[in-house]
């Protein structure tokens, strides 16, 4: 059996399926080392003391909250505007890029894998030089990313929307082009930090989408096919198993007691529940008091006014609303639109909740349309209205997505919703949620037939095994 290195940076929703991986890996023998930010400990923690931990500094959420160049990437959205906010925002985050470089190299250097798991972000800086050239054998790995990562003709790349099929290949160069101009210091950095100058390589050779354009590296997309399928210009090494999934999530992340009391005395009266939640995206975007209670009453507002017919939206149907954020802070909702809520009608939930624990007993999710949290929605059987917080991510990536699958609606951004437009949109999704719900529970149920955990693992075992012959 072998030693297995999985660096995942991100948020939960990014170190969640890593973590899955991992706990495949050590039912078929192996032993399993992730690397993450502290915040993500605990977690790793509650599901195995068989995992060994790395620490990972600098969260990238605190980068975009708190510099004003994070905050440029994270603004209103237009195509232009994006590709200067990425490149002043790369630029300013250098220093973060390196620091993660040589958090994963100290970490793989103790370690000393057999083989390397490596998310987008530990990939992008600097991966493979560590994997290639700076362990004392060269070490096999893999990228595992929860979104297309790969050219394809058959749709564009998420952070550069294009109004034609024909421009689809020109816009993941135009991503290509952004992050190389990102990376071309970075990489030029750990080459003189490393003493790396003088093997046969130029500056180009160190590139991580170099390595991928050879067609010789293993490239996991850990997306749903039942989402979205495979493209057929992707070649062999290009692999989409599903979504990697945590089992047994129940016995370990259990929903707070008061809000499964709320939701039971809710199915007791019939009434359908629906949650809103929008996870980290609540820490990066709304950086004050003020900018989270306003959305907050945006939501509450939209959901206290819905109609459906002559009968209020709140008189059918019981709301639980997701106030936690990082760092002891809450999205508190005002007085005035608290006051509008029907009594009896909401839950204000202040402490984590995993979404694969608390989604099977919710009958509507409006959330950010981040991958992971879209994948747990539909896994669930359950419709969504996705609000996108970050427009030149994957999130209005998936909102289409599941529109386009007839399993929700994607709102306006966040910054462009209204009470009154969220509003129309909760009603018309009521109105048709008992269809809306069969075509979900259709699509979850193919789901459940993949085990991305485990083909993952096997492909490990693959390598693994290609290495010792």
């Amino acid at each position: 059996m072998g030693k297995i290195f999985l660096p995942a940076i991100g948020s939960r929703g990014d170190v969640q399926p890593f973590l899955a991986l991992a706990l495949s890996l050590l039912d078929k023998g192996h032993s399993v080392a992730i690397a993450a930010h502290l915040e993500s400990q605990s977690l790793i923690s509650k599901y195995s003391d068989k995992i060994t931990y790395f620490p990972i500094s600098k969260s990238i959420e605190l980068i975009l909250r708190d510099t004003p160049d994070g905050q440029a990437l994270i603004g209103p959205f237009s195509i232009f505007s994006s590709i200067g906010a990425m490149q002043r925002a790369n630029v300013s985050m250098q220093p973060v890029f390196e620091s993660w470089f040589d958090d994963v190299c100290a970490a793989a250097e103790t370690y000393q894998p057999d083989v390397i798991g490596f998310s987008t972000f530990a990939w992008n800086c600097g991966g493979p030089i560590i994997a290639n050239y700076i362990l004392p054998k060269k070490t096999p790995y893999i990228l595992i990313e929860m979104t297309p990562g790969t050219p394809t003709s058959e749709f564009c790349h998420m952070s550069f929307p294009v109004p034609f099929r024909f421009m689809n290949l020109f816009s993941w160069r135009m991503f290509q082009t952004v992050t190389t101009k990102t990376y071309v210091p970075l990489i030029a950095r750990i080459i003189e930090k490393k003493s790396l100058q003088n093997t046969p390589l130029g500056l180009e050779g160190y590139f991580p989408h170099k390595e991928l354009e050879t067609d010789k590296i293993e490239h996991v997309h850990a997306f749903s096919s039942q989402l979205l399928q495979r493209p057929k210009d992707w070649n062999e090494h290009q692999y989409v198993f599903g979504e990697l999934k945590l089992r047994k999530l129940n016995q370990v992340e259990a929903v707070p007691k008061e809000l499964s009391l709320f939701m039971q005395k809710a199915k007791n009266e019939n009434k359908k529940i629906v949650y809103a939640g929008f996870g980290s995206m609540y820490d990066i975007f709304c950086i004050t008091p003020e900018k989270a209670a306003s959305f907050a009453d945006t939501i509450l507002v939209g959901f206290a006014t819905a109609k459906i017919g002559s009968d209020l939206v709140s008189s059918q149907t019981r709301f639980i609303f997701h106030t936690y954020m990082r760092n002891g802070r809450t999205a508190i909702p005002s007085e005035n639109a608290l006051k509008k809520m029907e009594h009896g009608s909401y839950f204000l939930l202040d402490s984590p909740v995993s979404h694969d624990s608390l989604f099977p007993s919710i009958d509507l999710i409006v959330h950010h349309g981040g991958a992971g949290t879209t994948h747990s929605a539909i896994h669930a059987g359950k419709p969504a209205i996705i609000i996108p917080f970050w427009e030149i991510s994957d999130q209005p990536f998936w909102g289409s997505v599941i529109e386009t699958l007839g399993c929700g609606k994607m709102s306006p951004a966040w910054y462009k919703l209204t009470s009154e437009n969220f509003a129309i949109i909760l009603r018309d999704m009521l109105r048709r949620l008992a269809d809306i719900t069969l075509q979900t529970q259709s699509i979850s149920a193919k789901m459940e037939e993949e085990h991305a955990d485990v083909d993952v693992a096997d492909l490990f075992n693959k390598i693994l095994s290609l290495k010792m012959a």
